[in-house]
């Protein structure tokens, strides 16, 4: 806590440790945006889980600003969203519940445009995102999210089956798993006795083989089936990418960038990797970048191209089947719709404007719903899938006297 001036800050003694003197006892110990009741008392929502909420009130002393006695839950939680706003001796509270499903939209890839309407891949009232679907359009990986567990699953789309990556459901389920081109396996990060541990599976059987630690995070795959991106791997002077053949477990660095690429995708000829990079400057702008391969290895930065100027909010980018053509998730427009930049076949500088693939305007059932923990886009044969996210709730009101 601090004053208005700034010139005093102060513990409050609310624990965001378990088992704290006034920490909440819950698994997930996120603190959301607090409410005061009266200069005594302030409401505090907690993340049980990702997708459960609680509120809880606690007693501050005017005199120390610290905790007195314990705190009172006000709510029973399984709810994913809530708003707070306190006046006139009542507590207004919004709860919203949070469902998201992995989505396909049939497309034209020489022209980017869509060729019907969007279908649900997934129908139940989880939180799915992260989607990756293989090139043949046989399989789709993706995170589901339910009561603080991760799960990783693979879905047959010629079958309709569902299997689970892992047998043992996960608090802590990092790293965007990545399926193959051809489906046949399936990339995924996992904790283990807190180490993150990249690990290849076969999408059939799912028997799995461990491939390295600390060693970044599944980005994309190579055409030939065998290599791995992998994004996120630290070195001295900032962060890389590596390849790492999964047959041999040999690695080799690909790009070093102390400025970063986000979320790097391989060309369908492995020629190019497109990522959103970060350029230098008092006011660092991301933008959309296409960088060249020169025997697996970067090329010099004056032959990178930019496809975006870093003027809008832009995330998450892939390949049309052919490499000349974008696809990426922007906000220019004013929500969070899938738009596609066309490409010079020969050096991938942008042919023409970027135009929109498929708007996402719904308030209620959109791509904006989606956390950015659980957005992923990714391109196939004949479709783009994608999550979107869909809320509903309700307001309600408590009195706030005699809670002293």
């Amino acid at each position: 806590m601090t004053s208005v001036e700034g010139d005093l800050t102060t513990r409050t003694g609310i624990g965001m440790s378990p088992g704290g003197d006034y920490g909440l006892s819950q698994t997930y110990e996120q603190l959301s945006m607090p409410e005061w009741v009266d200069p005594g008392q302030i409401v505090i929502p907690s993340y049980e889980a990702p997708d459960s909420v609680v509120l809880w009130l606690f007693s501050i002393s005017p005199k120390t600003f610290r905790v007195i006695g314990s705190p009172r839950r006000l709510t029973q939680g399984n709810i994913n969203q809530v708003g707070l706003s306190v006046a006139a001796g009542y507590l207004a509270y919004s709860f919203v519940t949070e469902r998201a499903n992995i989505w396909a939209l049939p497309v034209d890839h020489a022209k980017g445009k869509p060729l019907g309407e969007i279908q649900a891949l997934t129908e139940d009232s989880s939180i799915n995102g992260l989607p990756c679907i293989s090139s043949d359009d046989t399989k789709l990986v993706y995170t589901s999210v339910r009561s603080g567990a991760y799960k990783g699953l693979v879905k047959d789309l010629k079958t309709g089956s569902i299997k689970p990556i892992l047998t043992e459901l996960m608090k802590t389920f990092i790293g965007i798993p990545k399926v193959s081109r051809d489906g046949a396996k399936v990339a995924y990060c996992e904790y283990s006795q807190n180490k993150p541990q990249l690990f290849v599976a076969d999408t059939d059987d799912l028997t799995s083989k461990f491939l390295c630690e600390y060693c970044g995070q599944p980005a994309d795959w190579f055409p030939d089936g065998h290599k791995l991106l992998l994004y996120g791997v630290p070195f001295v002077s900032g962060r890389r990418l590596d390849s790492i053949d999964v047959n041999s477990g040999s690695r080799s660095s690909v790009f070093q960038y102390p400025r970063g690429l986000i979320l790097p995708h391989v060309s369908p000829d492995g020629r190019w990797v497109a990522g959103h990079g970060i350029d230098a400057g008092i006011t660092p702008k991301i933008s959309i970048m296409v960088v060249p391969l020169r025997n697996g290895v970067e090329a010099e930065e004056k032959e990178w191209v930019r496809i975006t100027d870093g003027s809008g909010f832009e995330q998450e980018v892939d390949w049309s089947p052919d490499g000349n053509l974008l696809y990426f998730l922007s906000e220019r427009d004013g929500s969070r719709c899938i738009w596609g930049q066309k490409l010079d076949p020969a050096n991938k500088t942008p042919m023409g404007a970027p135009f929109p693939v498929y708007h996402s305007h719904d308030p209620r059932r959109s791509i904006r719903n989606v956390r950015l923990d659980y957005l992923s886009m990714s391109v196939s044969h004949n479709q783009i899938v994608f999550p979107m996210g869909e809320l509903t709730g309700n307001i309600w009101i408590m009195e706030t006297q005699g809670w002293k």
